[in-house]
């Protein structure tokens, strides 16, 4: 099928599979077998969801096999089938732990003793990786509890309430898992944006060399500081409200949609994560 040309962008229409050859940053198609529209992403040389079209069940919502993880937190802890991990992680992962009222039906009730972690090579990312989830918490003025860290071969990025703020931090990564990575607080969100006992999505995405972005309910967030350095992921590679699988350093608050990903993100993918449905 030839496409039609408009303001540049080339429009496919109605296909059973991608356009693989000749495509540009802005072309569209449609999937007939999925019934959902995809745009051309010329930064990722990718098809994506159009926004809106992302479901919470698609274990790889962009097509282009750069999910590490994804955990719906529905009853368990266990990662889609078509991820790199796929697997389940470790710690307070049973029925009891998932409470009704999520963002997308159940989600993961961490009461600050509680926690999930992964030890696996596979959830470990080797470059640049991109961190979404939903968040919802209304305990202010947690000191040092850690709230989602991952620590890649390269470098280790996350989240961790101190100070009246969630802060965002980042450093030096290991490919060795009893490594535990010091980091710097590099932004913050203050509480009363944040742990306000409303469900809000975070995401974050950071390169190999250290060059990140936060994000906050689909948008970018400055919030940029130059904070106090922490250490993350005492014995993990992916730890969920927790430091070291212990209870002495674990936030209290709710986690639903986690979403690793092996790449950074572009703005609309965030967007589109977090219109999700």
């Amino acid at each position: 099928m030839s496409p039609l040309f408009v303001g540049g962008r080339k429009i496919y229409g109605s296909l059973s599979s991608a356009p693989s050859s000749g495509v540009t940053e802005g072309d569209e198609y449609y999937n007939s077998a999925e019934n959902q529209k995809y745009i051309y992403s010329g930064a990722t040389n990718s098809w994506r969801k159009a926004s809106g079209g992302i479901s919470t069940t698609d274990a790889d919502p962009f097509g282009d096999s750069s999910v590490i993880a994804t955990f719906p937190l529905n009853g368990n802890a266990t990662s889609l089938s078509g991820t790199t991990f796929s697997g389940t992680l470790s710690g307070d992962n049973g029925a009891a732990r998932f409470a009704t009222g999520g963002q997308y039906g159940q989600y993961y009730n961490s009461i600050g003793n509680t926690y999930l972690s992964s030890t696996s090579t596979s959830i470990r990312p080797s470059g640049s990786f991109s961190l979404t989830f939903w968040y919802k918490s209304n305990t202010t003025g947690q000191d040092n509890k850690r709230l989602l860290t991952v620590q890649g071969t390269t470098i280790c990025a996350g989240w961790n309430n101190y100070n009246n703020s969630l802060g965002f931090y980042t450093g030096t990564g290991s490919s060795n898992v009893n490594t535990t990575p010091l980091v710097t607080r590099v932004a913050q969100i203050p509480d009363a944006s944040i742990n306000d006992n409303s469900w809000h999505h975070l995401g974050f995405t950071i390169s190999a060399t250290n060059t990140w972005s936060i994000y906050l309910d689909g948008y970018a967030y400055s919030g940029a500081v130059s904070g106090e350095q922490r250490s993350f992921n005492n014995g993990t590679f992916f730890a969920v409200t927790t430091y070291d699988t212990g209870t002495g350093y674990n936030t209290i608050g709710g986690i639903d949609q986690i979403r690793l990903f092996s790449r950074v993100l572009t703005a609309s993918e965030i967007q589109d994560l977090y219109n999700e449905s």
